[in-house]
């Protein structure tokens, strides 16, 4: 308690007594309430700004302002070498900021593109795909979709170090032949991806199915609704068989997608997807938005896990083959009734319609032109990109797709 009053009422100083004593204190005191009210001010950053300088706060102008001293011993243009360092400061700070935001701006709009493999597509594109995304191609049947698609992954040997890989949802009728227009366009031999991987067993492949860069373990087609049954409440679910059998399936797509993807694999290729009058009930588009939300775009660290078990045993493998799966992009390849480009650039967006999600939508289809029947390419959608209006002709020949 005594020590508070003499805090309050300040130290005793000779020749301060009665009224002159109480104005003191008070004088103490009100010094003490400004500099603790001025350190939380910059606590909180409300410091408090010069309206001379207003980039400075009132300390750091006080800083730069020159000692009070008797007029005949402070030194000429003393006041001005302080403003001098004021505005120096302030064009250091300004430039800073300048550079920057400079920095920030061209981080953000100058993004690495990935090729198609086709340069005139490309420069339609903007420069290319942006990584990471979703790209639709639409297209009547024998358009040239799959031997855009095999342009696509093969040129991720040059453009990532790896092909991309091609998962084929055809359910029936004949092959489309990828493993033959791979081998004829590109040497590439198309070898099935066979390796399965349960839980608990063994899950690194044979070096042999590395280079397997194929897989139809996908082969249902039709409505969702053929796969599932009633339930009690009036709902509909999948059947149990069904989902069994998809398990299964599982325990090959994932490993196929993984380990191509823990080798480098940037590049996804989904083909045989048959047209629906209504997408929402399209059994492959169901599967394919399973595929994509869980599979190719999981983390890779949380995908390893569930296929490396146990995980303790596998750590190493899964730490040691980390990828970023932001920088994979995915080509779906959609058959539609419509044969023509007008038809299908006329084409309604449907509910469930992949395309209205997707970041880049093309169509490829074909015209009259004089006594023959013209192959037309044209980008519908690009987002956060720029990318061409025109309607080019193409020819799928000896050398693939080539854009006239």
């Amino acid at each position: 308690m005594g020590r508070r009053r003499q805090d309050l009422q300040g130290p005793h100083r000779p020749g301060v007594h009665g009224h002159d004593r109480t104005v003191e204190v008070a004088r103490r005191r009100r010094r003490r309430i400004h500099r603790a009210r001025h350190a939380g001010d910059r606590r909180r950053g409300r410091v408090q700004r010069d309206p001379e300088e207003p980039h400075l706060s009132v300390g750091a102008r006080t800083a730069l302002r020159p000692h009070r001293t008797h007029p005949r011993r402070q030194g000429a243009g003393t006041g001005d070498h302080a403003r001098a360092v004021a505005r120096s400061l302030r064009s250091s700070v300004q430039d800073e900021g300048t550079r920057r935001l400079t920095r920030r701006v061209e981080s953000r709009f100058v993004t690495a593109r990935v090729s198609t493999g086709l340069p005139r597509l490309d420069a339609m594109l903007g420069g290319g795909l942006l990584p990471g995304t979703l790209t639709v191609i639409y297209g009547a049947t024998g358009i040239g979709k799959t031997h855009l698609g095999l342009t696509f992954a093969d040129h991720g040997r040059a453009a990532d170090g790896a092909r991309g890989v091609i998962l084929d949802m055809n359910g029936r009728g004949d092959s489309q032949q990828h493993d033959e227009y791979a081998r004829r366009l590109f040497h590439w031999d198309l070898t099935p991806w066979s390796h399965s991987v349960t839980p608990m067993s063994d899950p690194y492949p044979p070096p042999a199915q590395m280079d397997a860069f194929y897989s139809n373990a996908y082969t249902w087609v039709g409505r969702t609704r053929d796969f599932q049954v009633p339930t009690p409440d009036g709902g509909w679910e999948f059947d149990w068989n069904w989902k069994a059998t998809y398990n299964r399936a599982l325990y090959t797509i994932r490993p196929f997608l993984y380990f191509h993807f823990a080798a480098g694999s940037r590049r996804v290729v989904v083909d045989g997807v048959e047209p629906m009058d209504s997408p929402a009930d399209s059994i492959q588009f169901f599967l394919f938005d399973e595929l994509y939300r869980k599979v190719i775009h999981r983390d890779a660290e949380t995908l390893g896990m569930e296929i490396c078990l146990p995980v303790w045993q596998h750590r190493e493998f899964i730490d040691a083959h980390l990828y970023e799966h932001t920088t994979i992009t995915t080509l779906l390849l959609v058959t539609t009734e419509e044969t023509r480009l007008e038809d299908l650039l006329a084409r309604k967006v449907a509910t469930g319609d992949i395309g209205a999600t997707a970041n880049t939508i093309v169509v490829l289809g074909s015209e009259r032109v004089g006594n023959r029947l013209a192959r037309m390419l044209c980008v519908v959608k690009h987002r956060a990109s720029a990318m061409s209006d025109e309607i080019v002709e193409f020819r799928v020949g000896e050398r693939g797709v080539e854009i006239v």
